[in-house]
């Protein structure tokens, strides 16, 4: 009796102090995946198109801390009008800059690797911007109208407590009212794996 109670003991004890498996971090993503090992997919269904003047806020990782902002603006009258669309990284989030300029955003193809050997940015930079008046038009960004936009993707890297997430964003632009807007369709990060 005795015996049994000891050897009960002892595996309530070895039970007790097993630990938990630490978490590892996939430390890539291909731009548009959806699914894999620790993969966390978002659908945007439906698809709210982002109207002139407003803020969005994006939580990718689903944690319940918002990681991105994404801003648009424009102000248009006869003659001149100027207007941006930006994305701004939140709480020490980084997104992929082209090397040759910082201060847009790069367009990655779809299945694009979206790891640490990207060209990572931490402040607020442009989608597109545009500004004309009688002299001209002047257009900066990659992001442009003009681009397929359903094929490509912008890199994120997400710290969630000294843990990097990678992932992207898939944008478009739709056709409504007679004015172009852009709408987030999906976005994807890697997630921990136990």
């Amino acid at each position: 009796m005795k015996k049994n109670l000891l050897i009960a003991v002892i595996s309530v004890l070895l039970f007790a102090c097993e630990k938990e498996k630490p978490k590892t971090y996939p430390d890539n993503i291909l731009a548009g995946q959806i699914s894999g090992p620790g993969i966390l997919y978002t659908d945007l269904e439906p698809n709210e198109p982002l109207v002139y003047s407003v803020v969005k806020r994006i939580d990718i990782n689903r944690d319940g801390v918002e990681d991105f902002e994404l801003e648009t603006y424009s102000f248009e009258q006869p003659g001149f009008g100027d207007g941006y669309k930006k994305i701004k990284p939140l709480n020490l989030n980084e997104i992929a800059a082209p090397l040759s300029d910082n201060t847009c955003i790069d367009t990655l193809l779809l299945n694009s690797l979206i790891d640490k050997n990207l060209n990572w940015h931490a402040s607020a930079t442009d989608l597109e911007s545009f500004s004309y008046d009688y002299s001209g038009y002047t257009h900066h960004g990659f992001w442009g109208m003009s681009n397929n936009l359903k094929d490509k993707c912008v890199g994120v890297k997400i710290n969630v407590g000294g843990n990097i997430l990678y992932g992207w964003i898939r944008m478009d632009y739709i056709a409504q009212d007679g004015f172009l807007y852009l709408m987030i369709l999906d976005y994807a990060c890697t997630t921990g794996i136990e």
